[in-house]
């Protein structure tokens, strides 16, 4: 393919994959936009919503006492732009023929779906992926469609985890919650969590984690 071909092609595929992607997303956020959002337009998933969100100092305020983070605007929008300029002026066609993908005649059709997949992750980072938090709860909004939602009496504990870049929140009575660590806001959301955690262990609802670690190095 040309240059111009290419970014065609680019164009066209990344139209699909957006277009798909917001329907489902519209259709399930409709459905079932989680326990702690209403179908607030300041907080869905939208993309206008997502889009006014892209330069926000604060975590959005949707309503009072719920706050809700997206990924920062690296992730949002440098990162898959770079990814978008790496796929337009890279010439695929060579790695297609070592593998033998050409020659089978299926060199299209991996191009096709490489860029689908491409858009359907940087339209998901844009606007789907965020947390929101208040009223007692906390929901994650993942890469896939889905959401996860804890109470907020049972947190315990907020740490990152090494291996992978997101933050694991403990309960005593629930699954952990991985929130992913890039997060706009991650030093507000990083400070609400732990006082939550605090408050719950001051008020002897639970033995936050920090201390069960204490006590058994001792």
């Amino acid at each position: 393919m040309s240059f111009l071909q290419n970014i065609l092609f680019l164009a066209l595929t990344l139209s699909l994959s957006w277009f798909v992607t917001f329907a489902v997303a519209r259709i399930l956020h409709r459905r079932d936009p989680g326990p702690v959002l209403s179908l607030n337009r300041e907080c869905d998933s939208g993309i206008v919503a997502g889009l006014r969100d892209l330069l926000r100092a604060q975590p959005t305020e949707c309503e009072p006492g719920v706050f809700q983070s997206r990924p920062s605007i690296g992730m949002r929008v440098i990162a898959p732009l770079c990814a978008l300029l790496f796929l337009a002026l890279t010439d695929m066609t060579p790695v297609l023929n070592a593998t033998g993908v050409e020659a089978l005649g299926l060199g299209t059709i991996v191009k096709t779906v490489i860029c689908l997949g491409f858009g359907y992750l940087w339209y998901m980072l844009l606007f789907q992926q965020r947390v929101a938090w208040g009223h007692g709860y906390i929901t994650a909004y993942g890469l896939n469609l889905t959401w996860q939602c804890r109470r907020l009496e049972g947190l315990t504990d907020i740490k990152p985890q090494a291996s992978k870049p997101v933050l694991v929140m403990s309960f005593e009575d629930q699954a952990p919650l991985c929130i992913p660590k890039y997060l706009a806001h991650r030093t507000r959301f990083l400070q609400d969590m732990q006082e939550i955690a605090h408050d719950n262990a001051n008020n002897g609802a639970i033995v936050p984690w920090t201390l069960l670690r204490a006590q058994k190095s001792m």
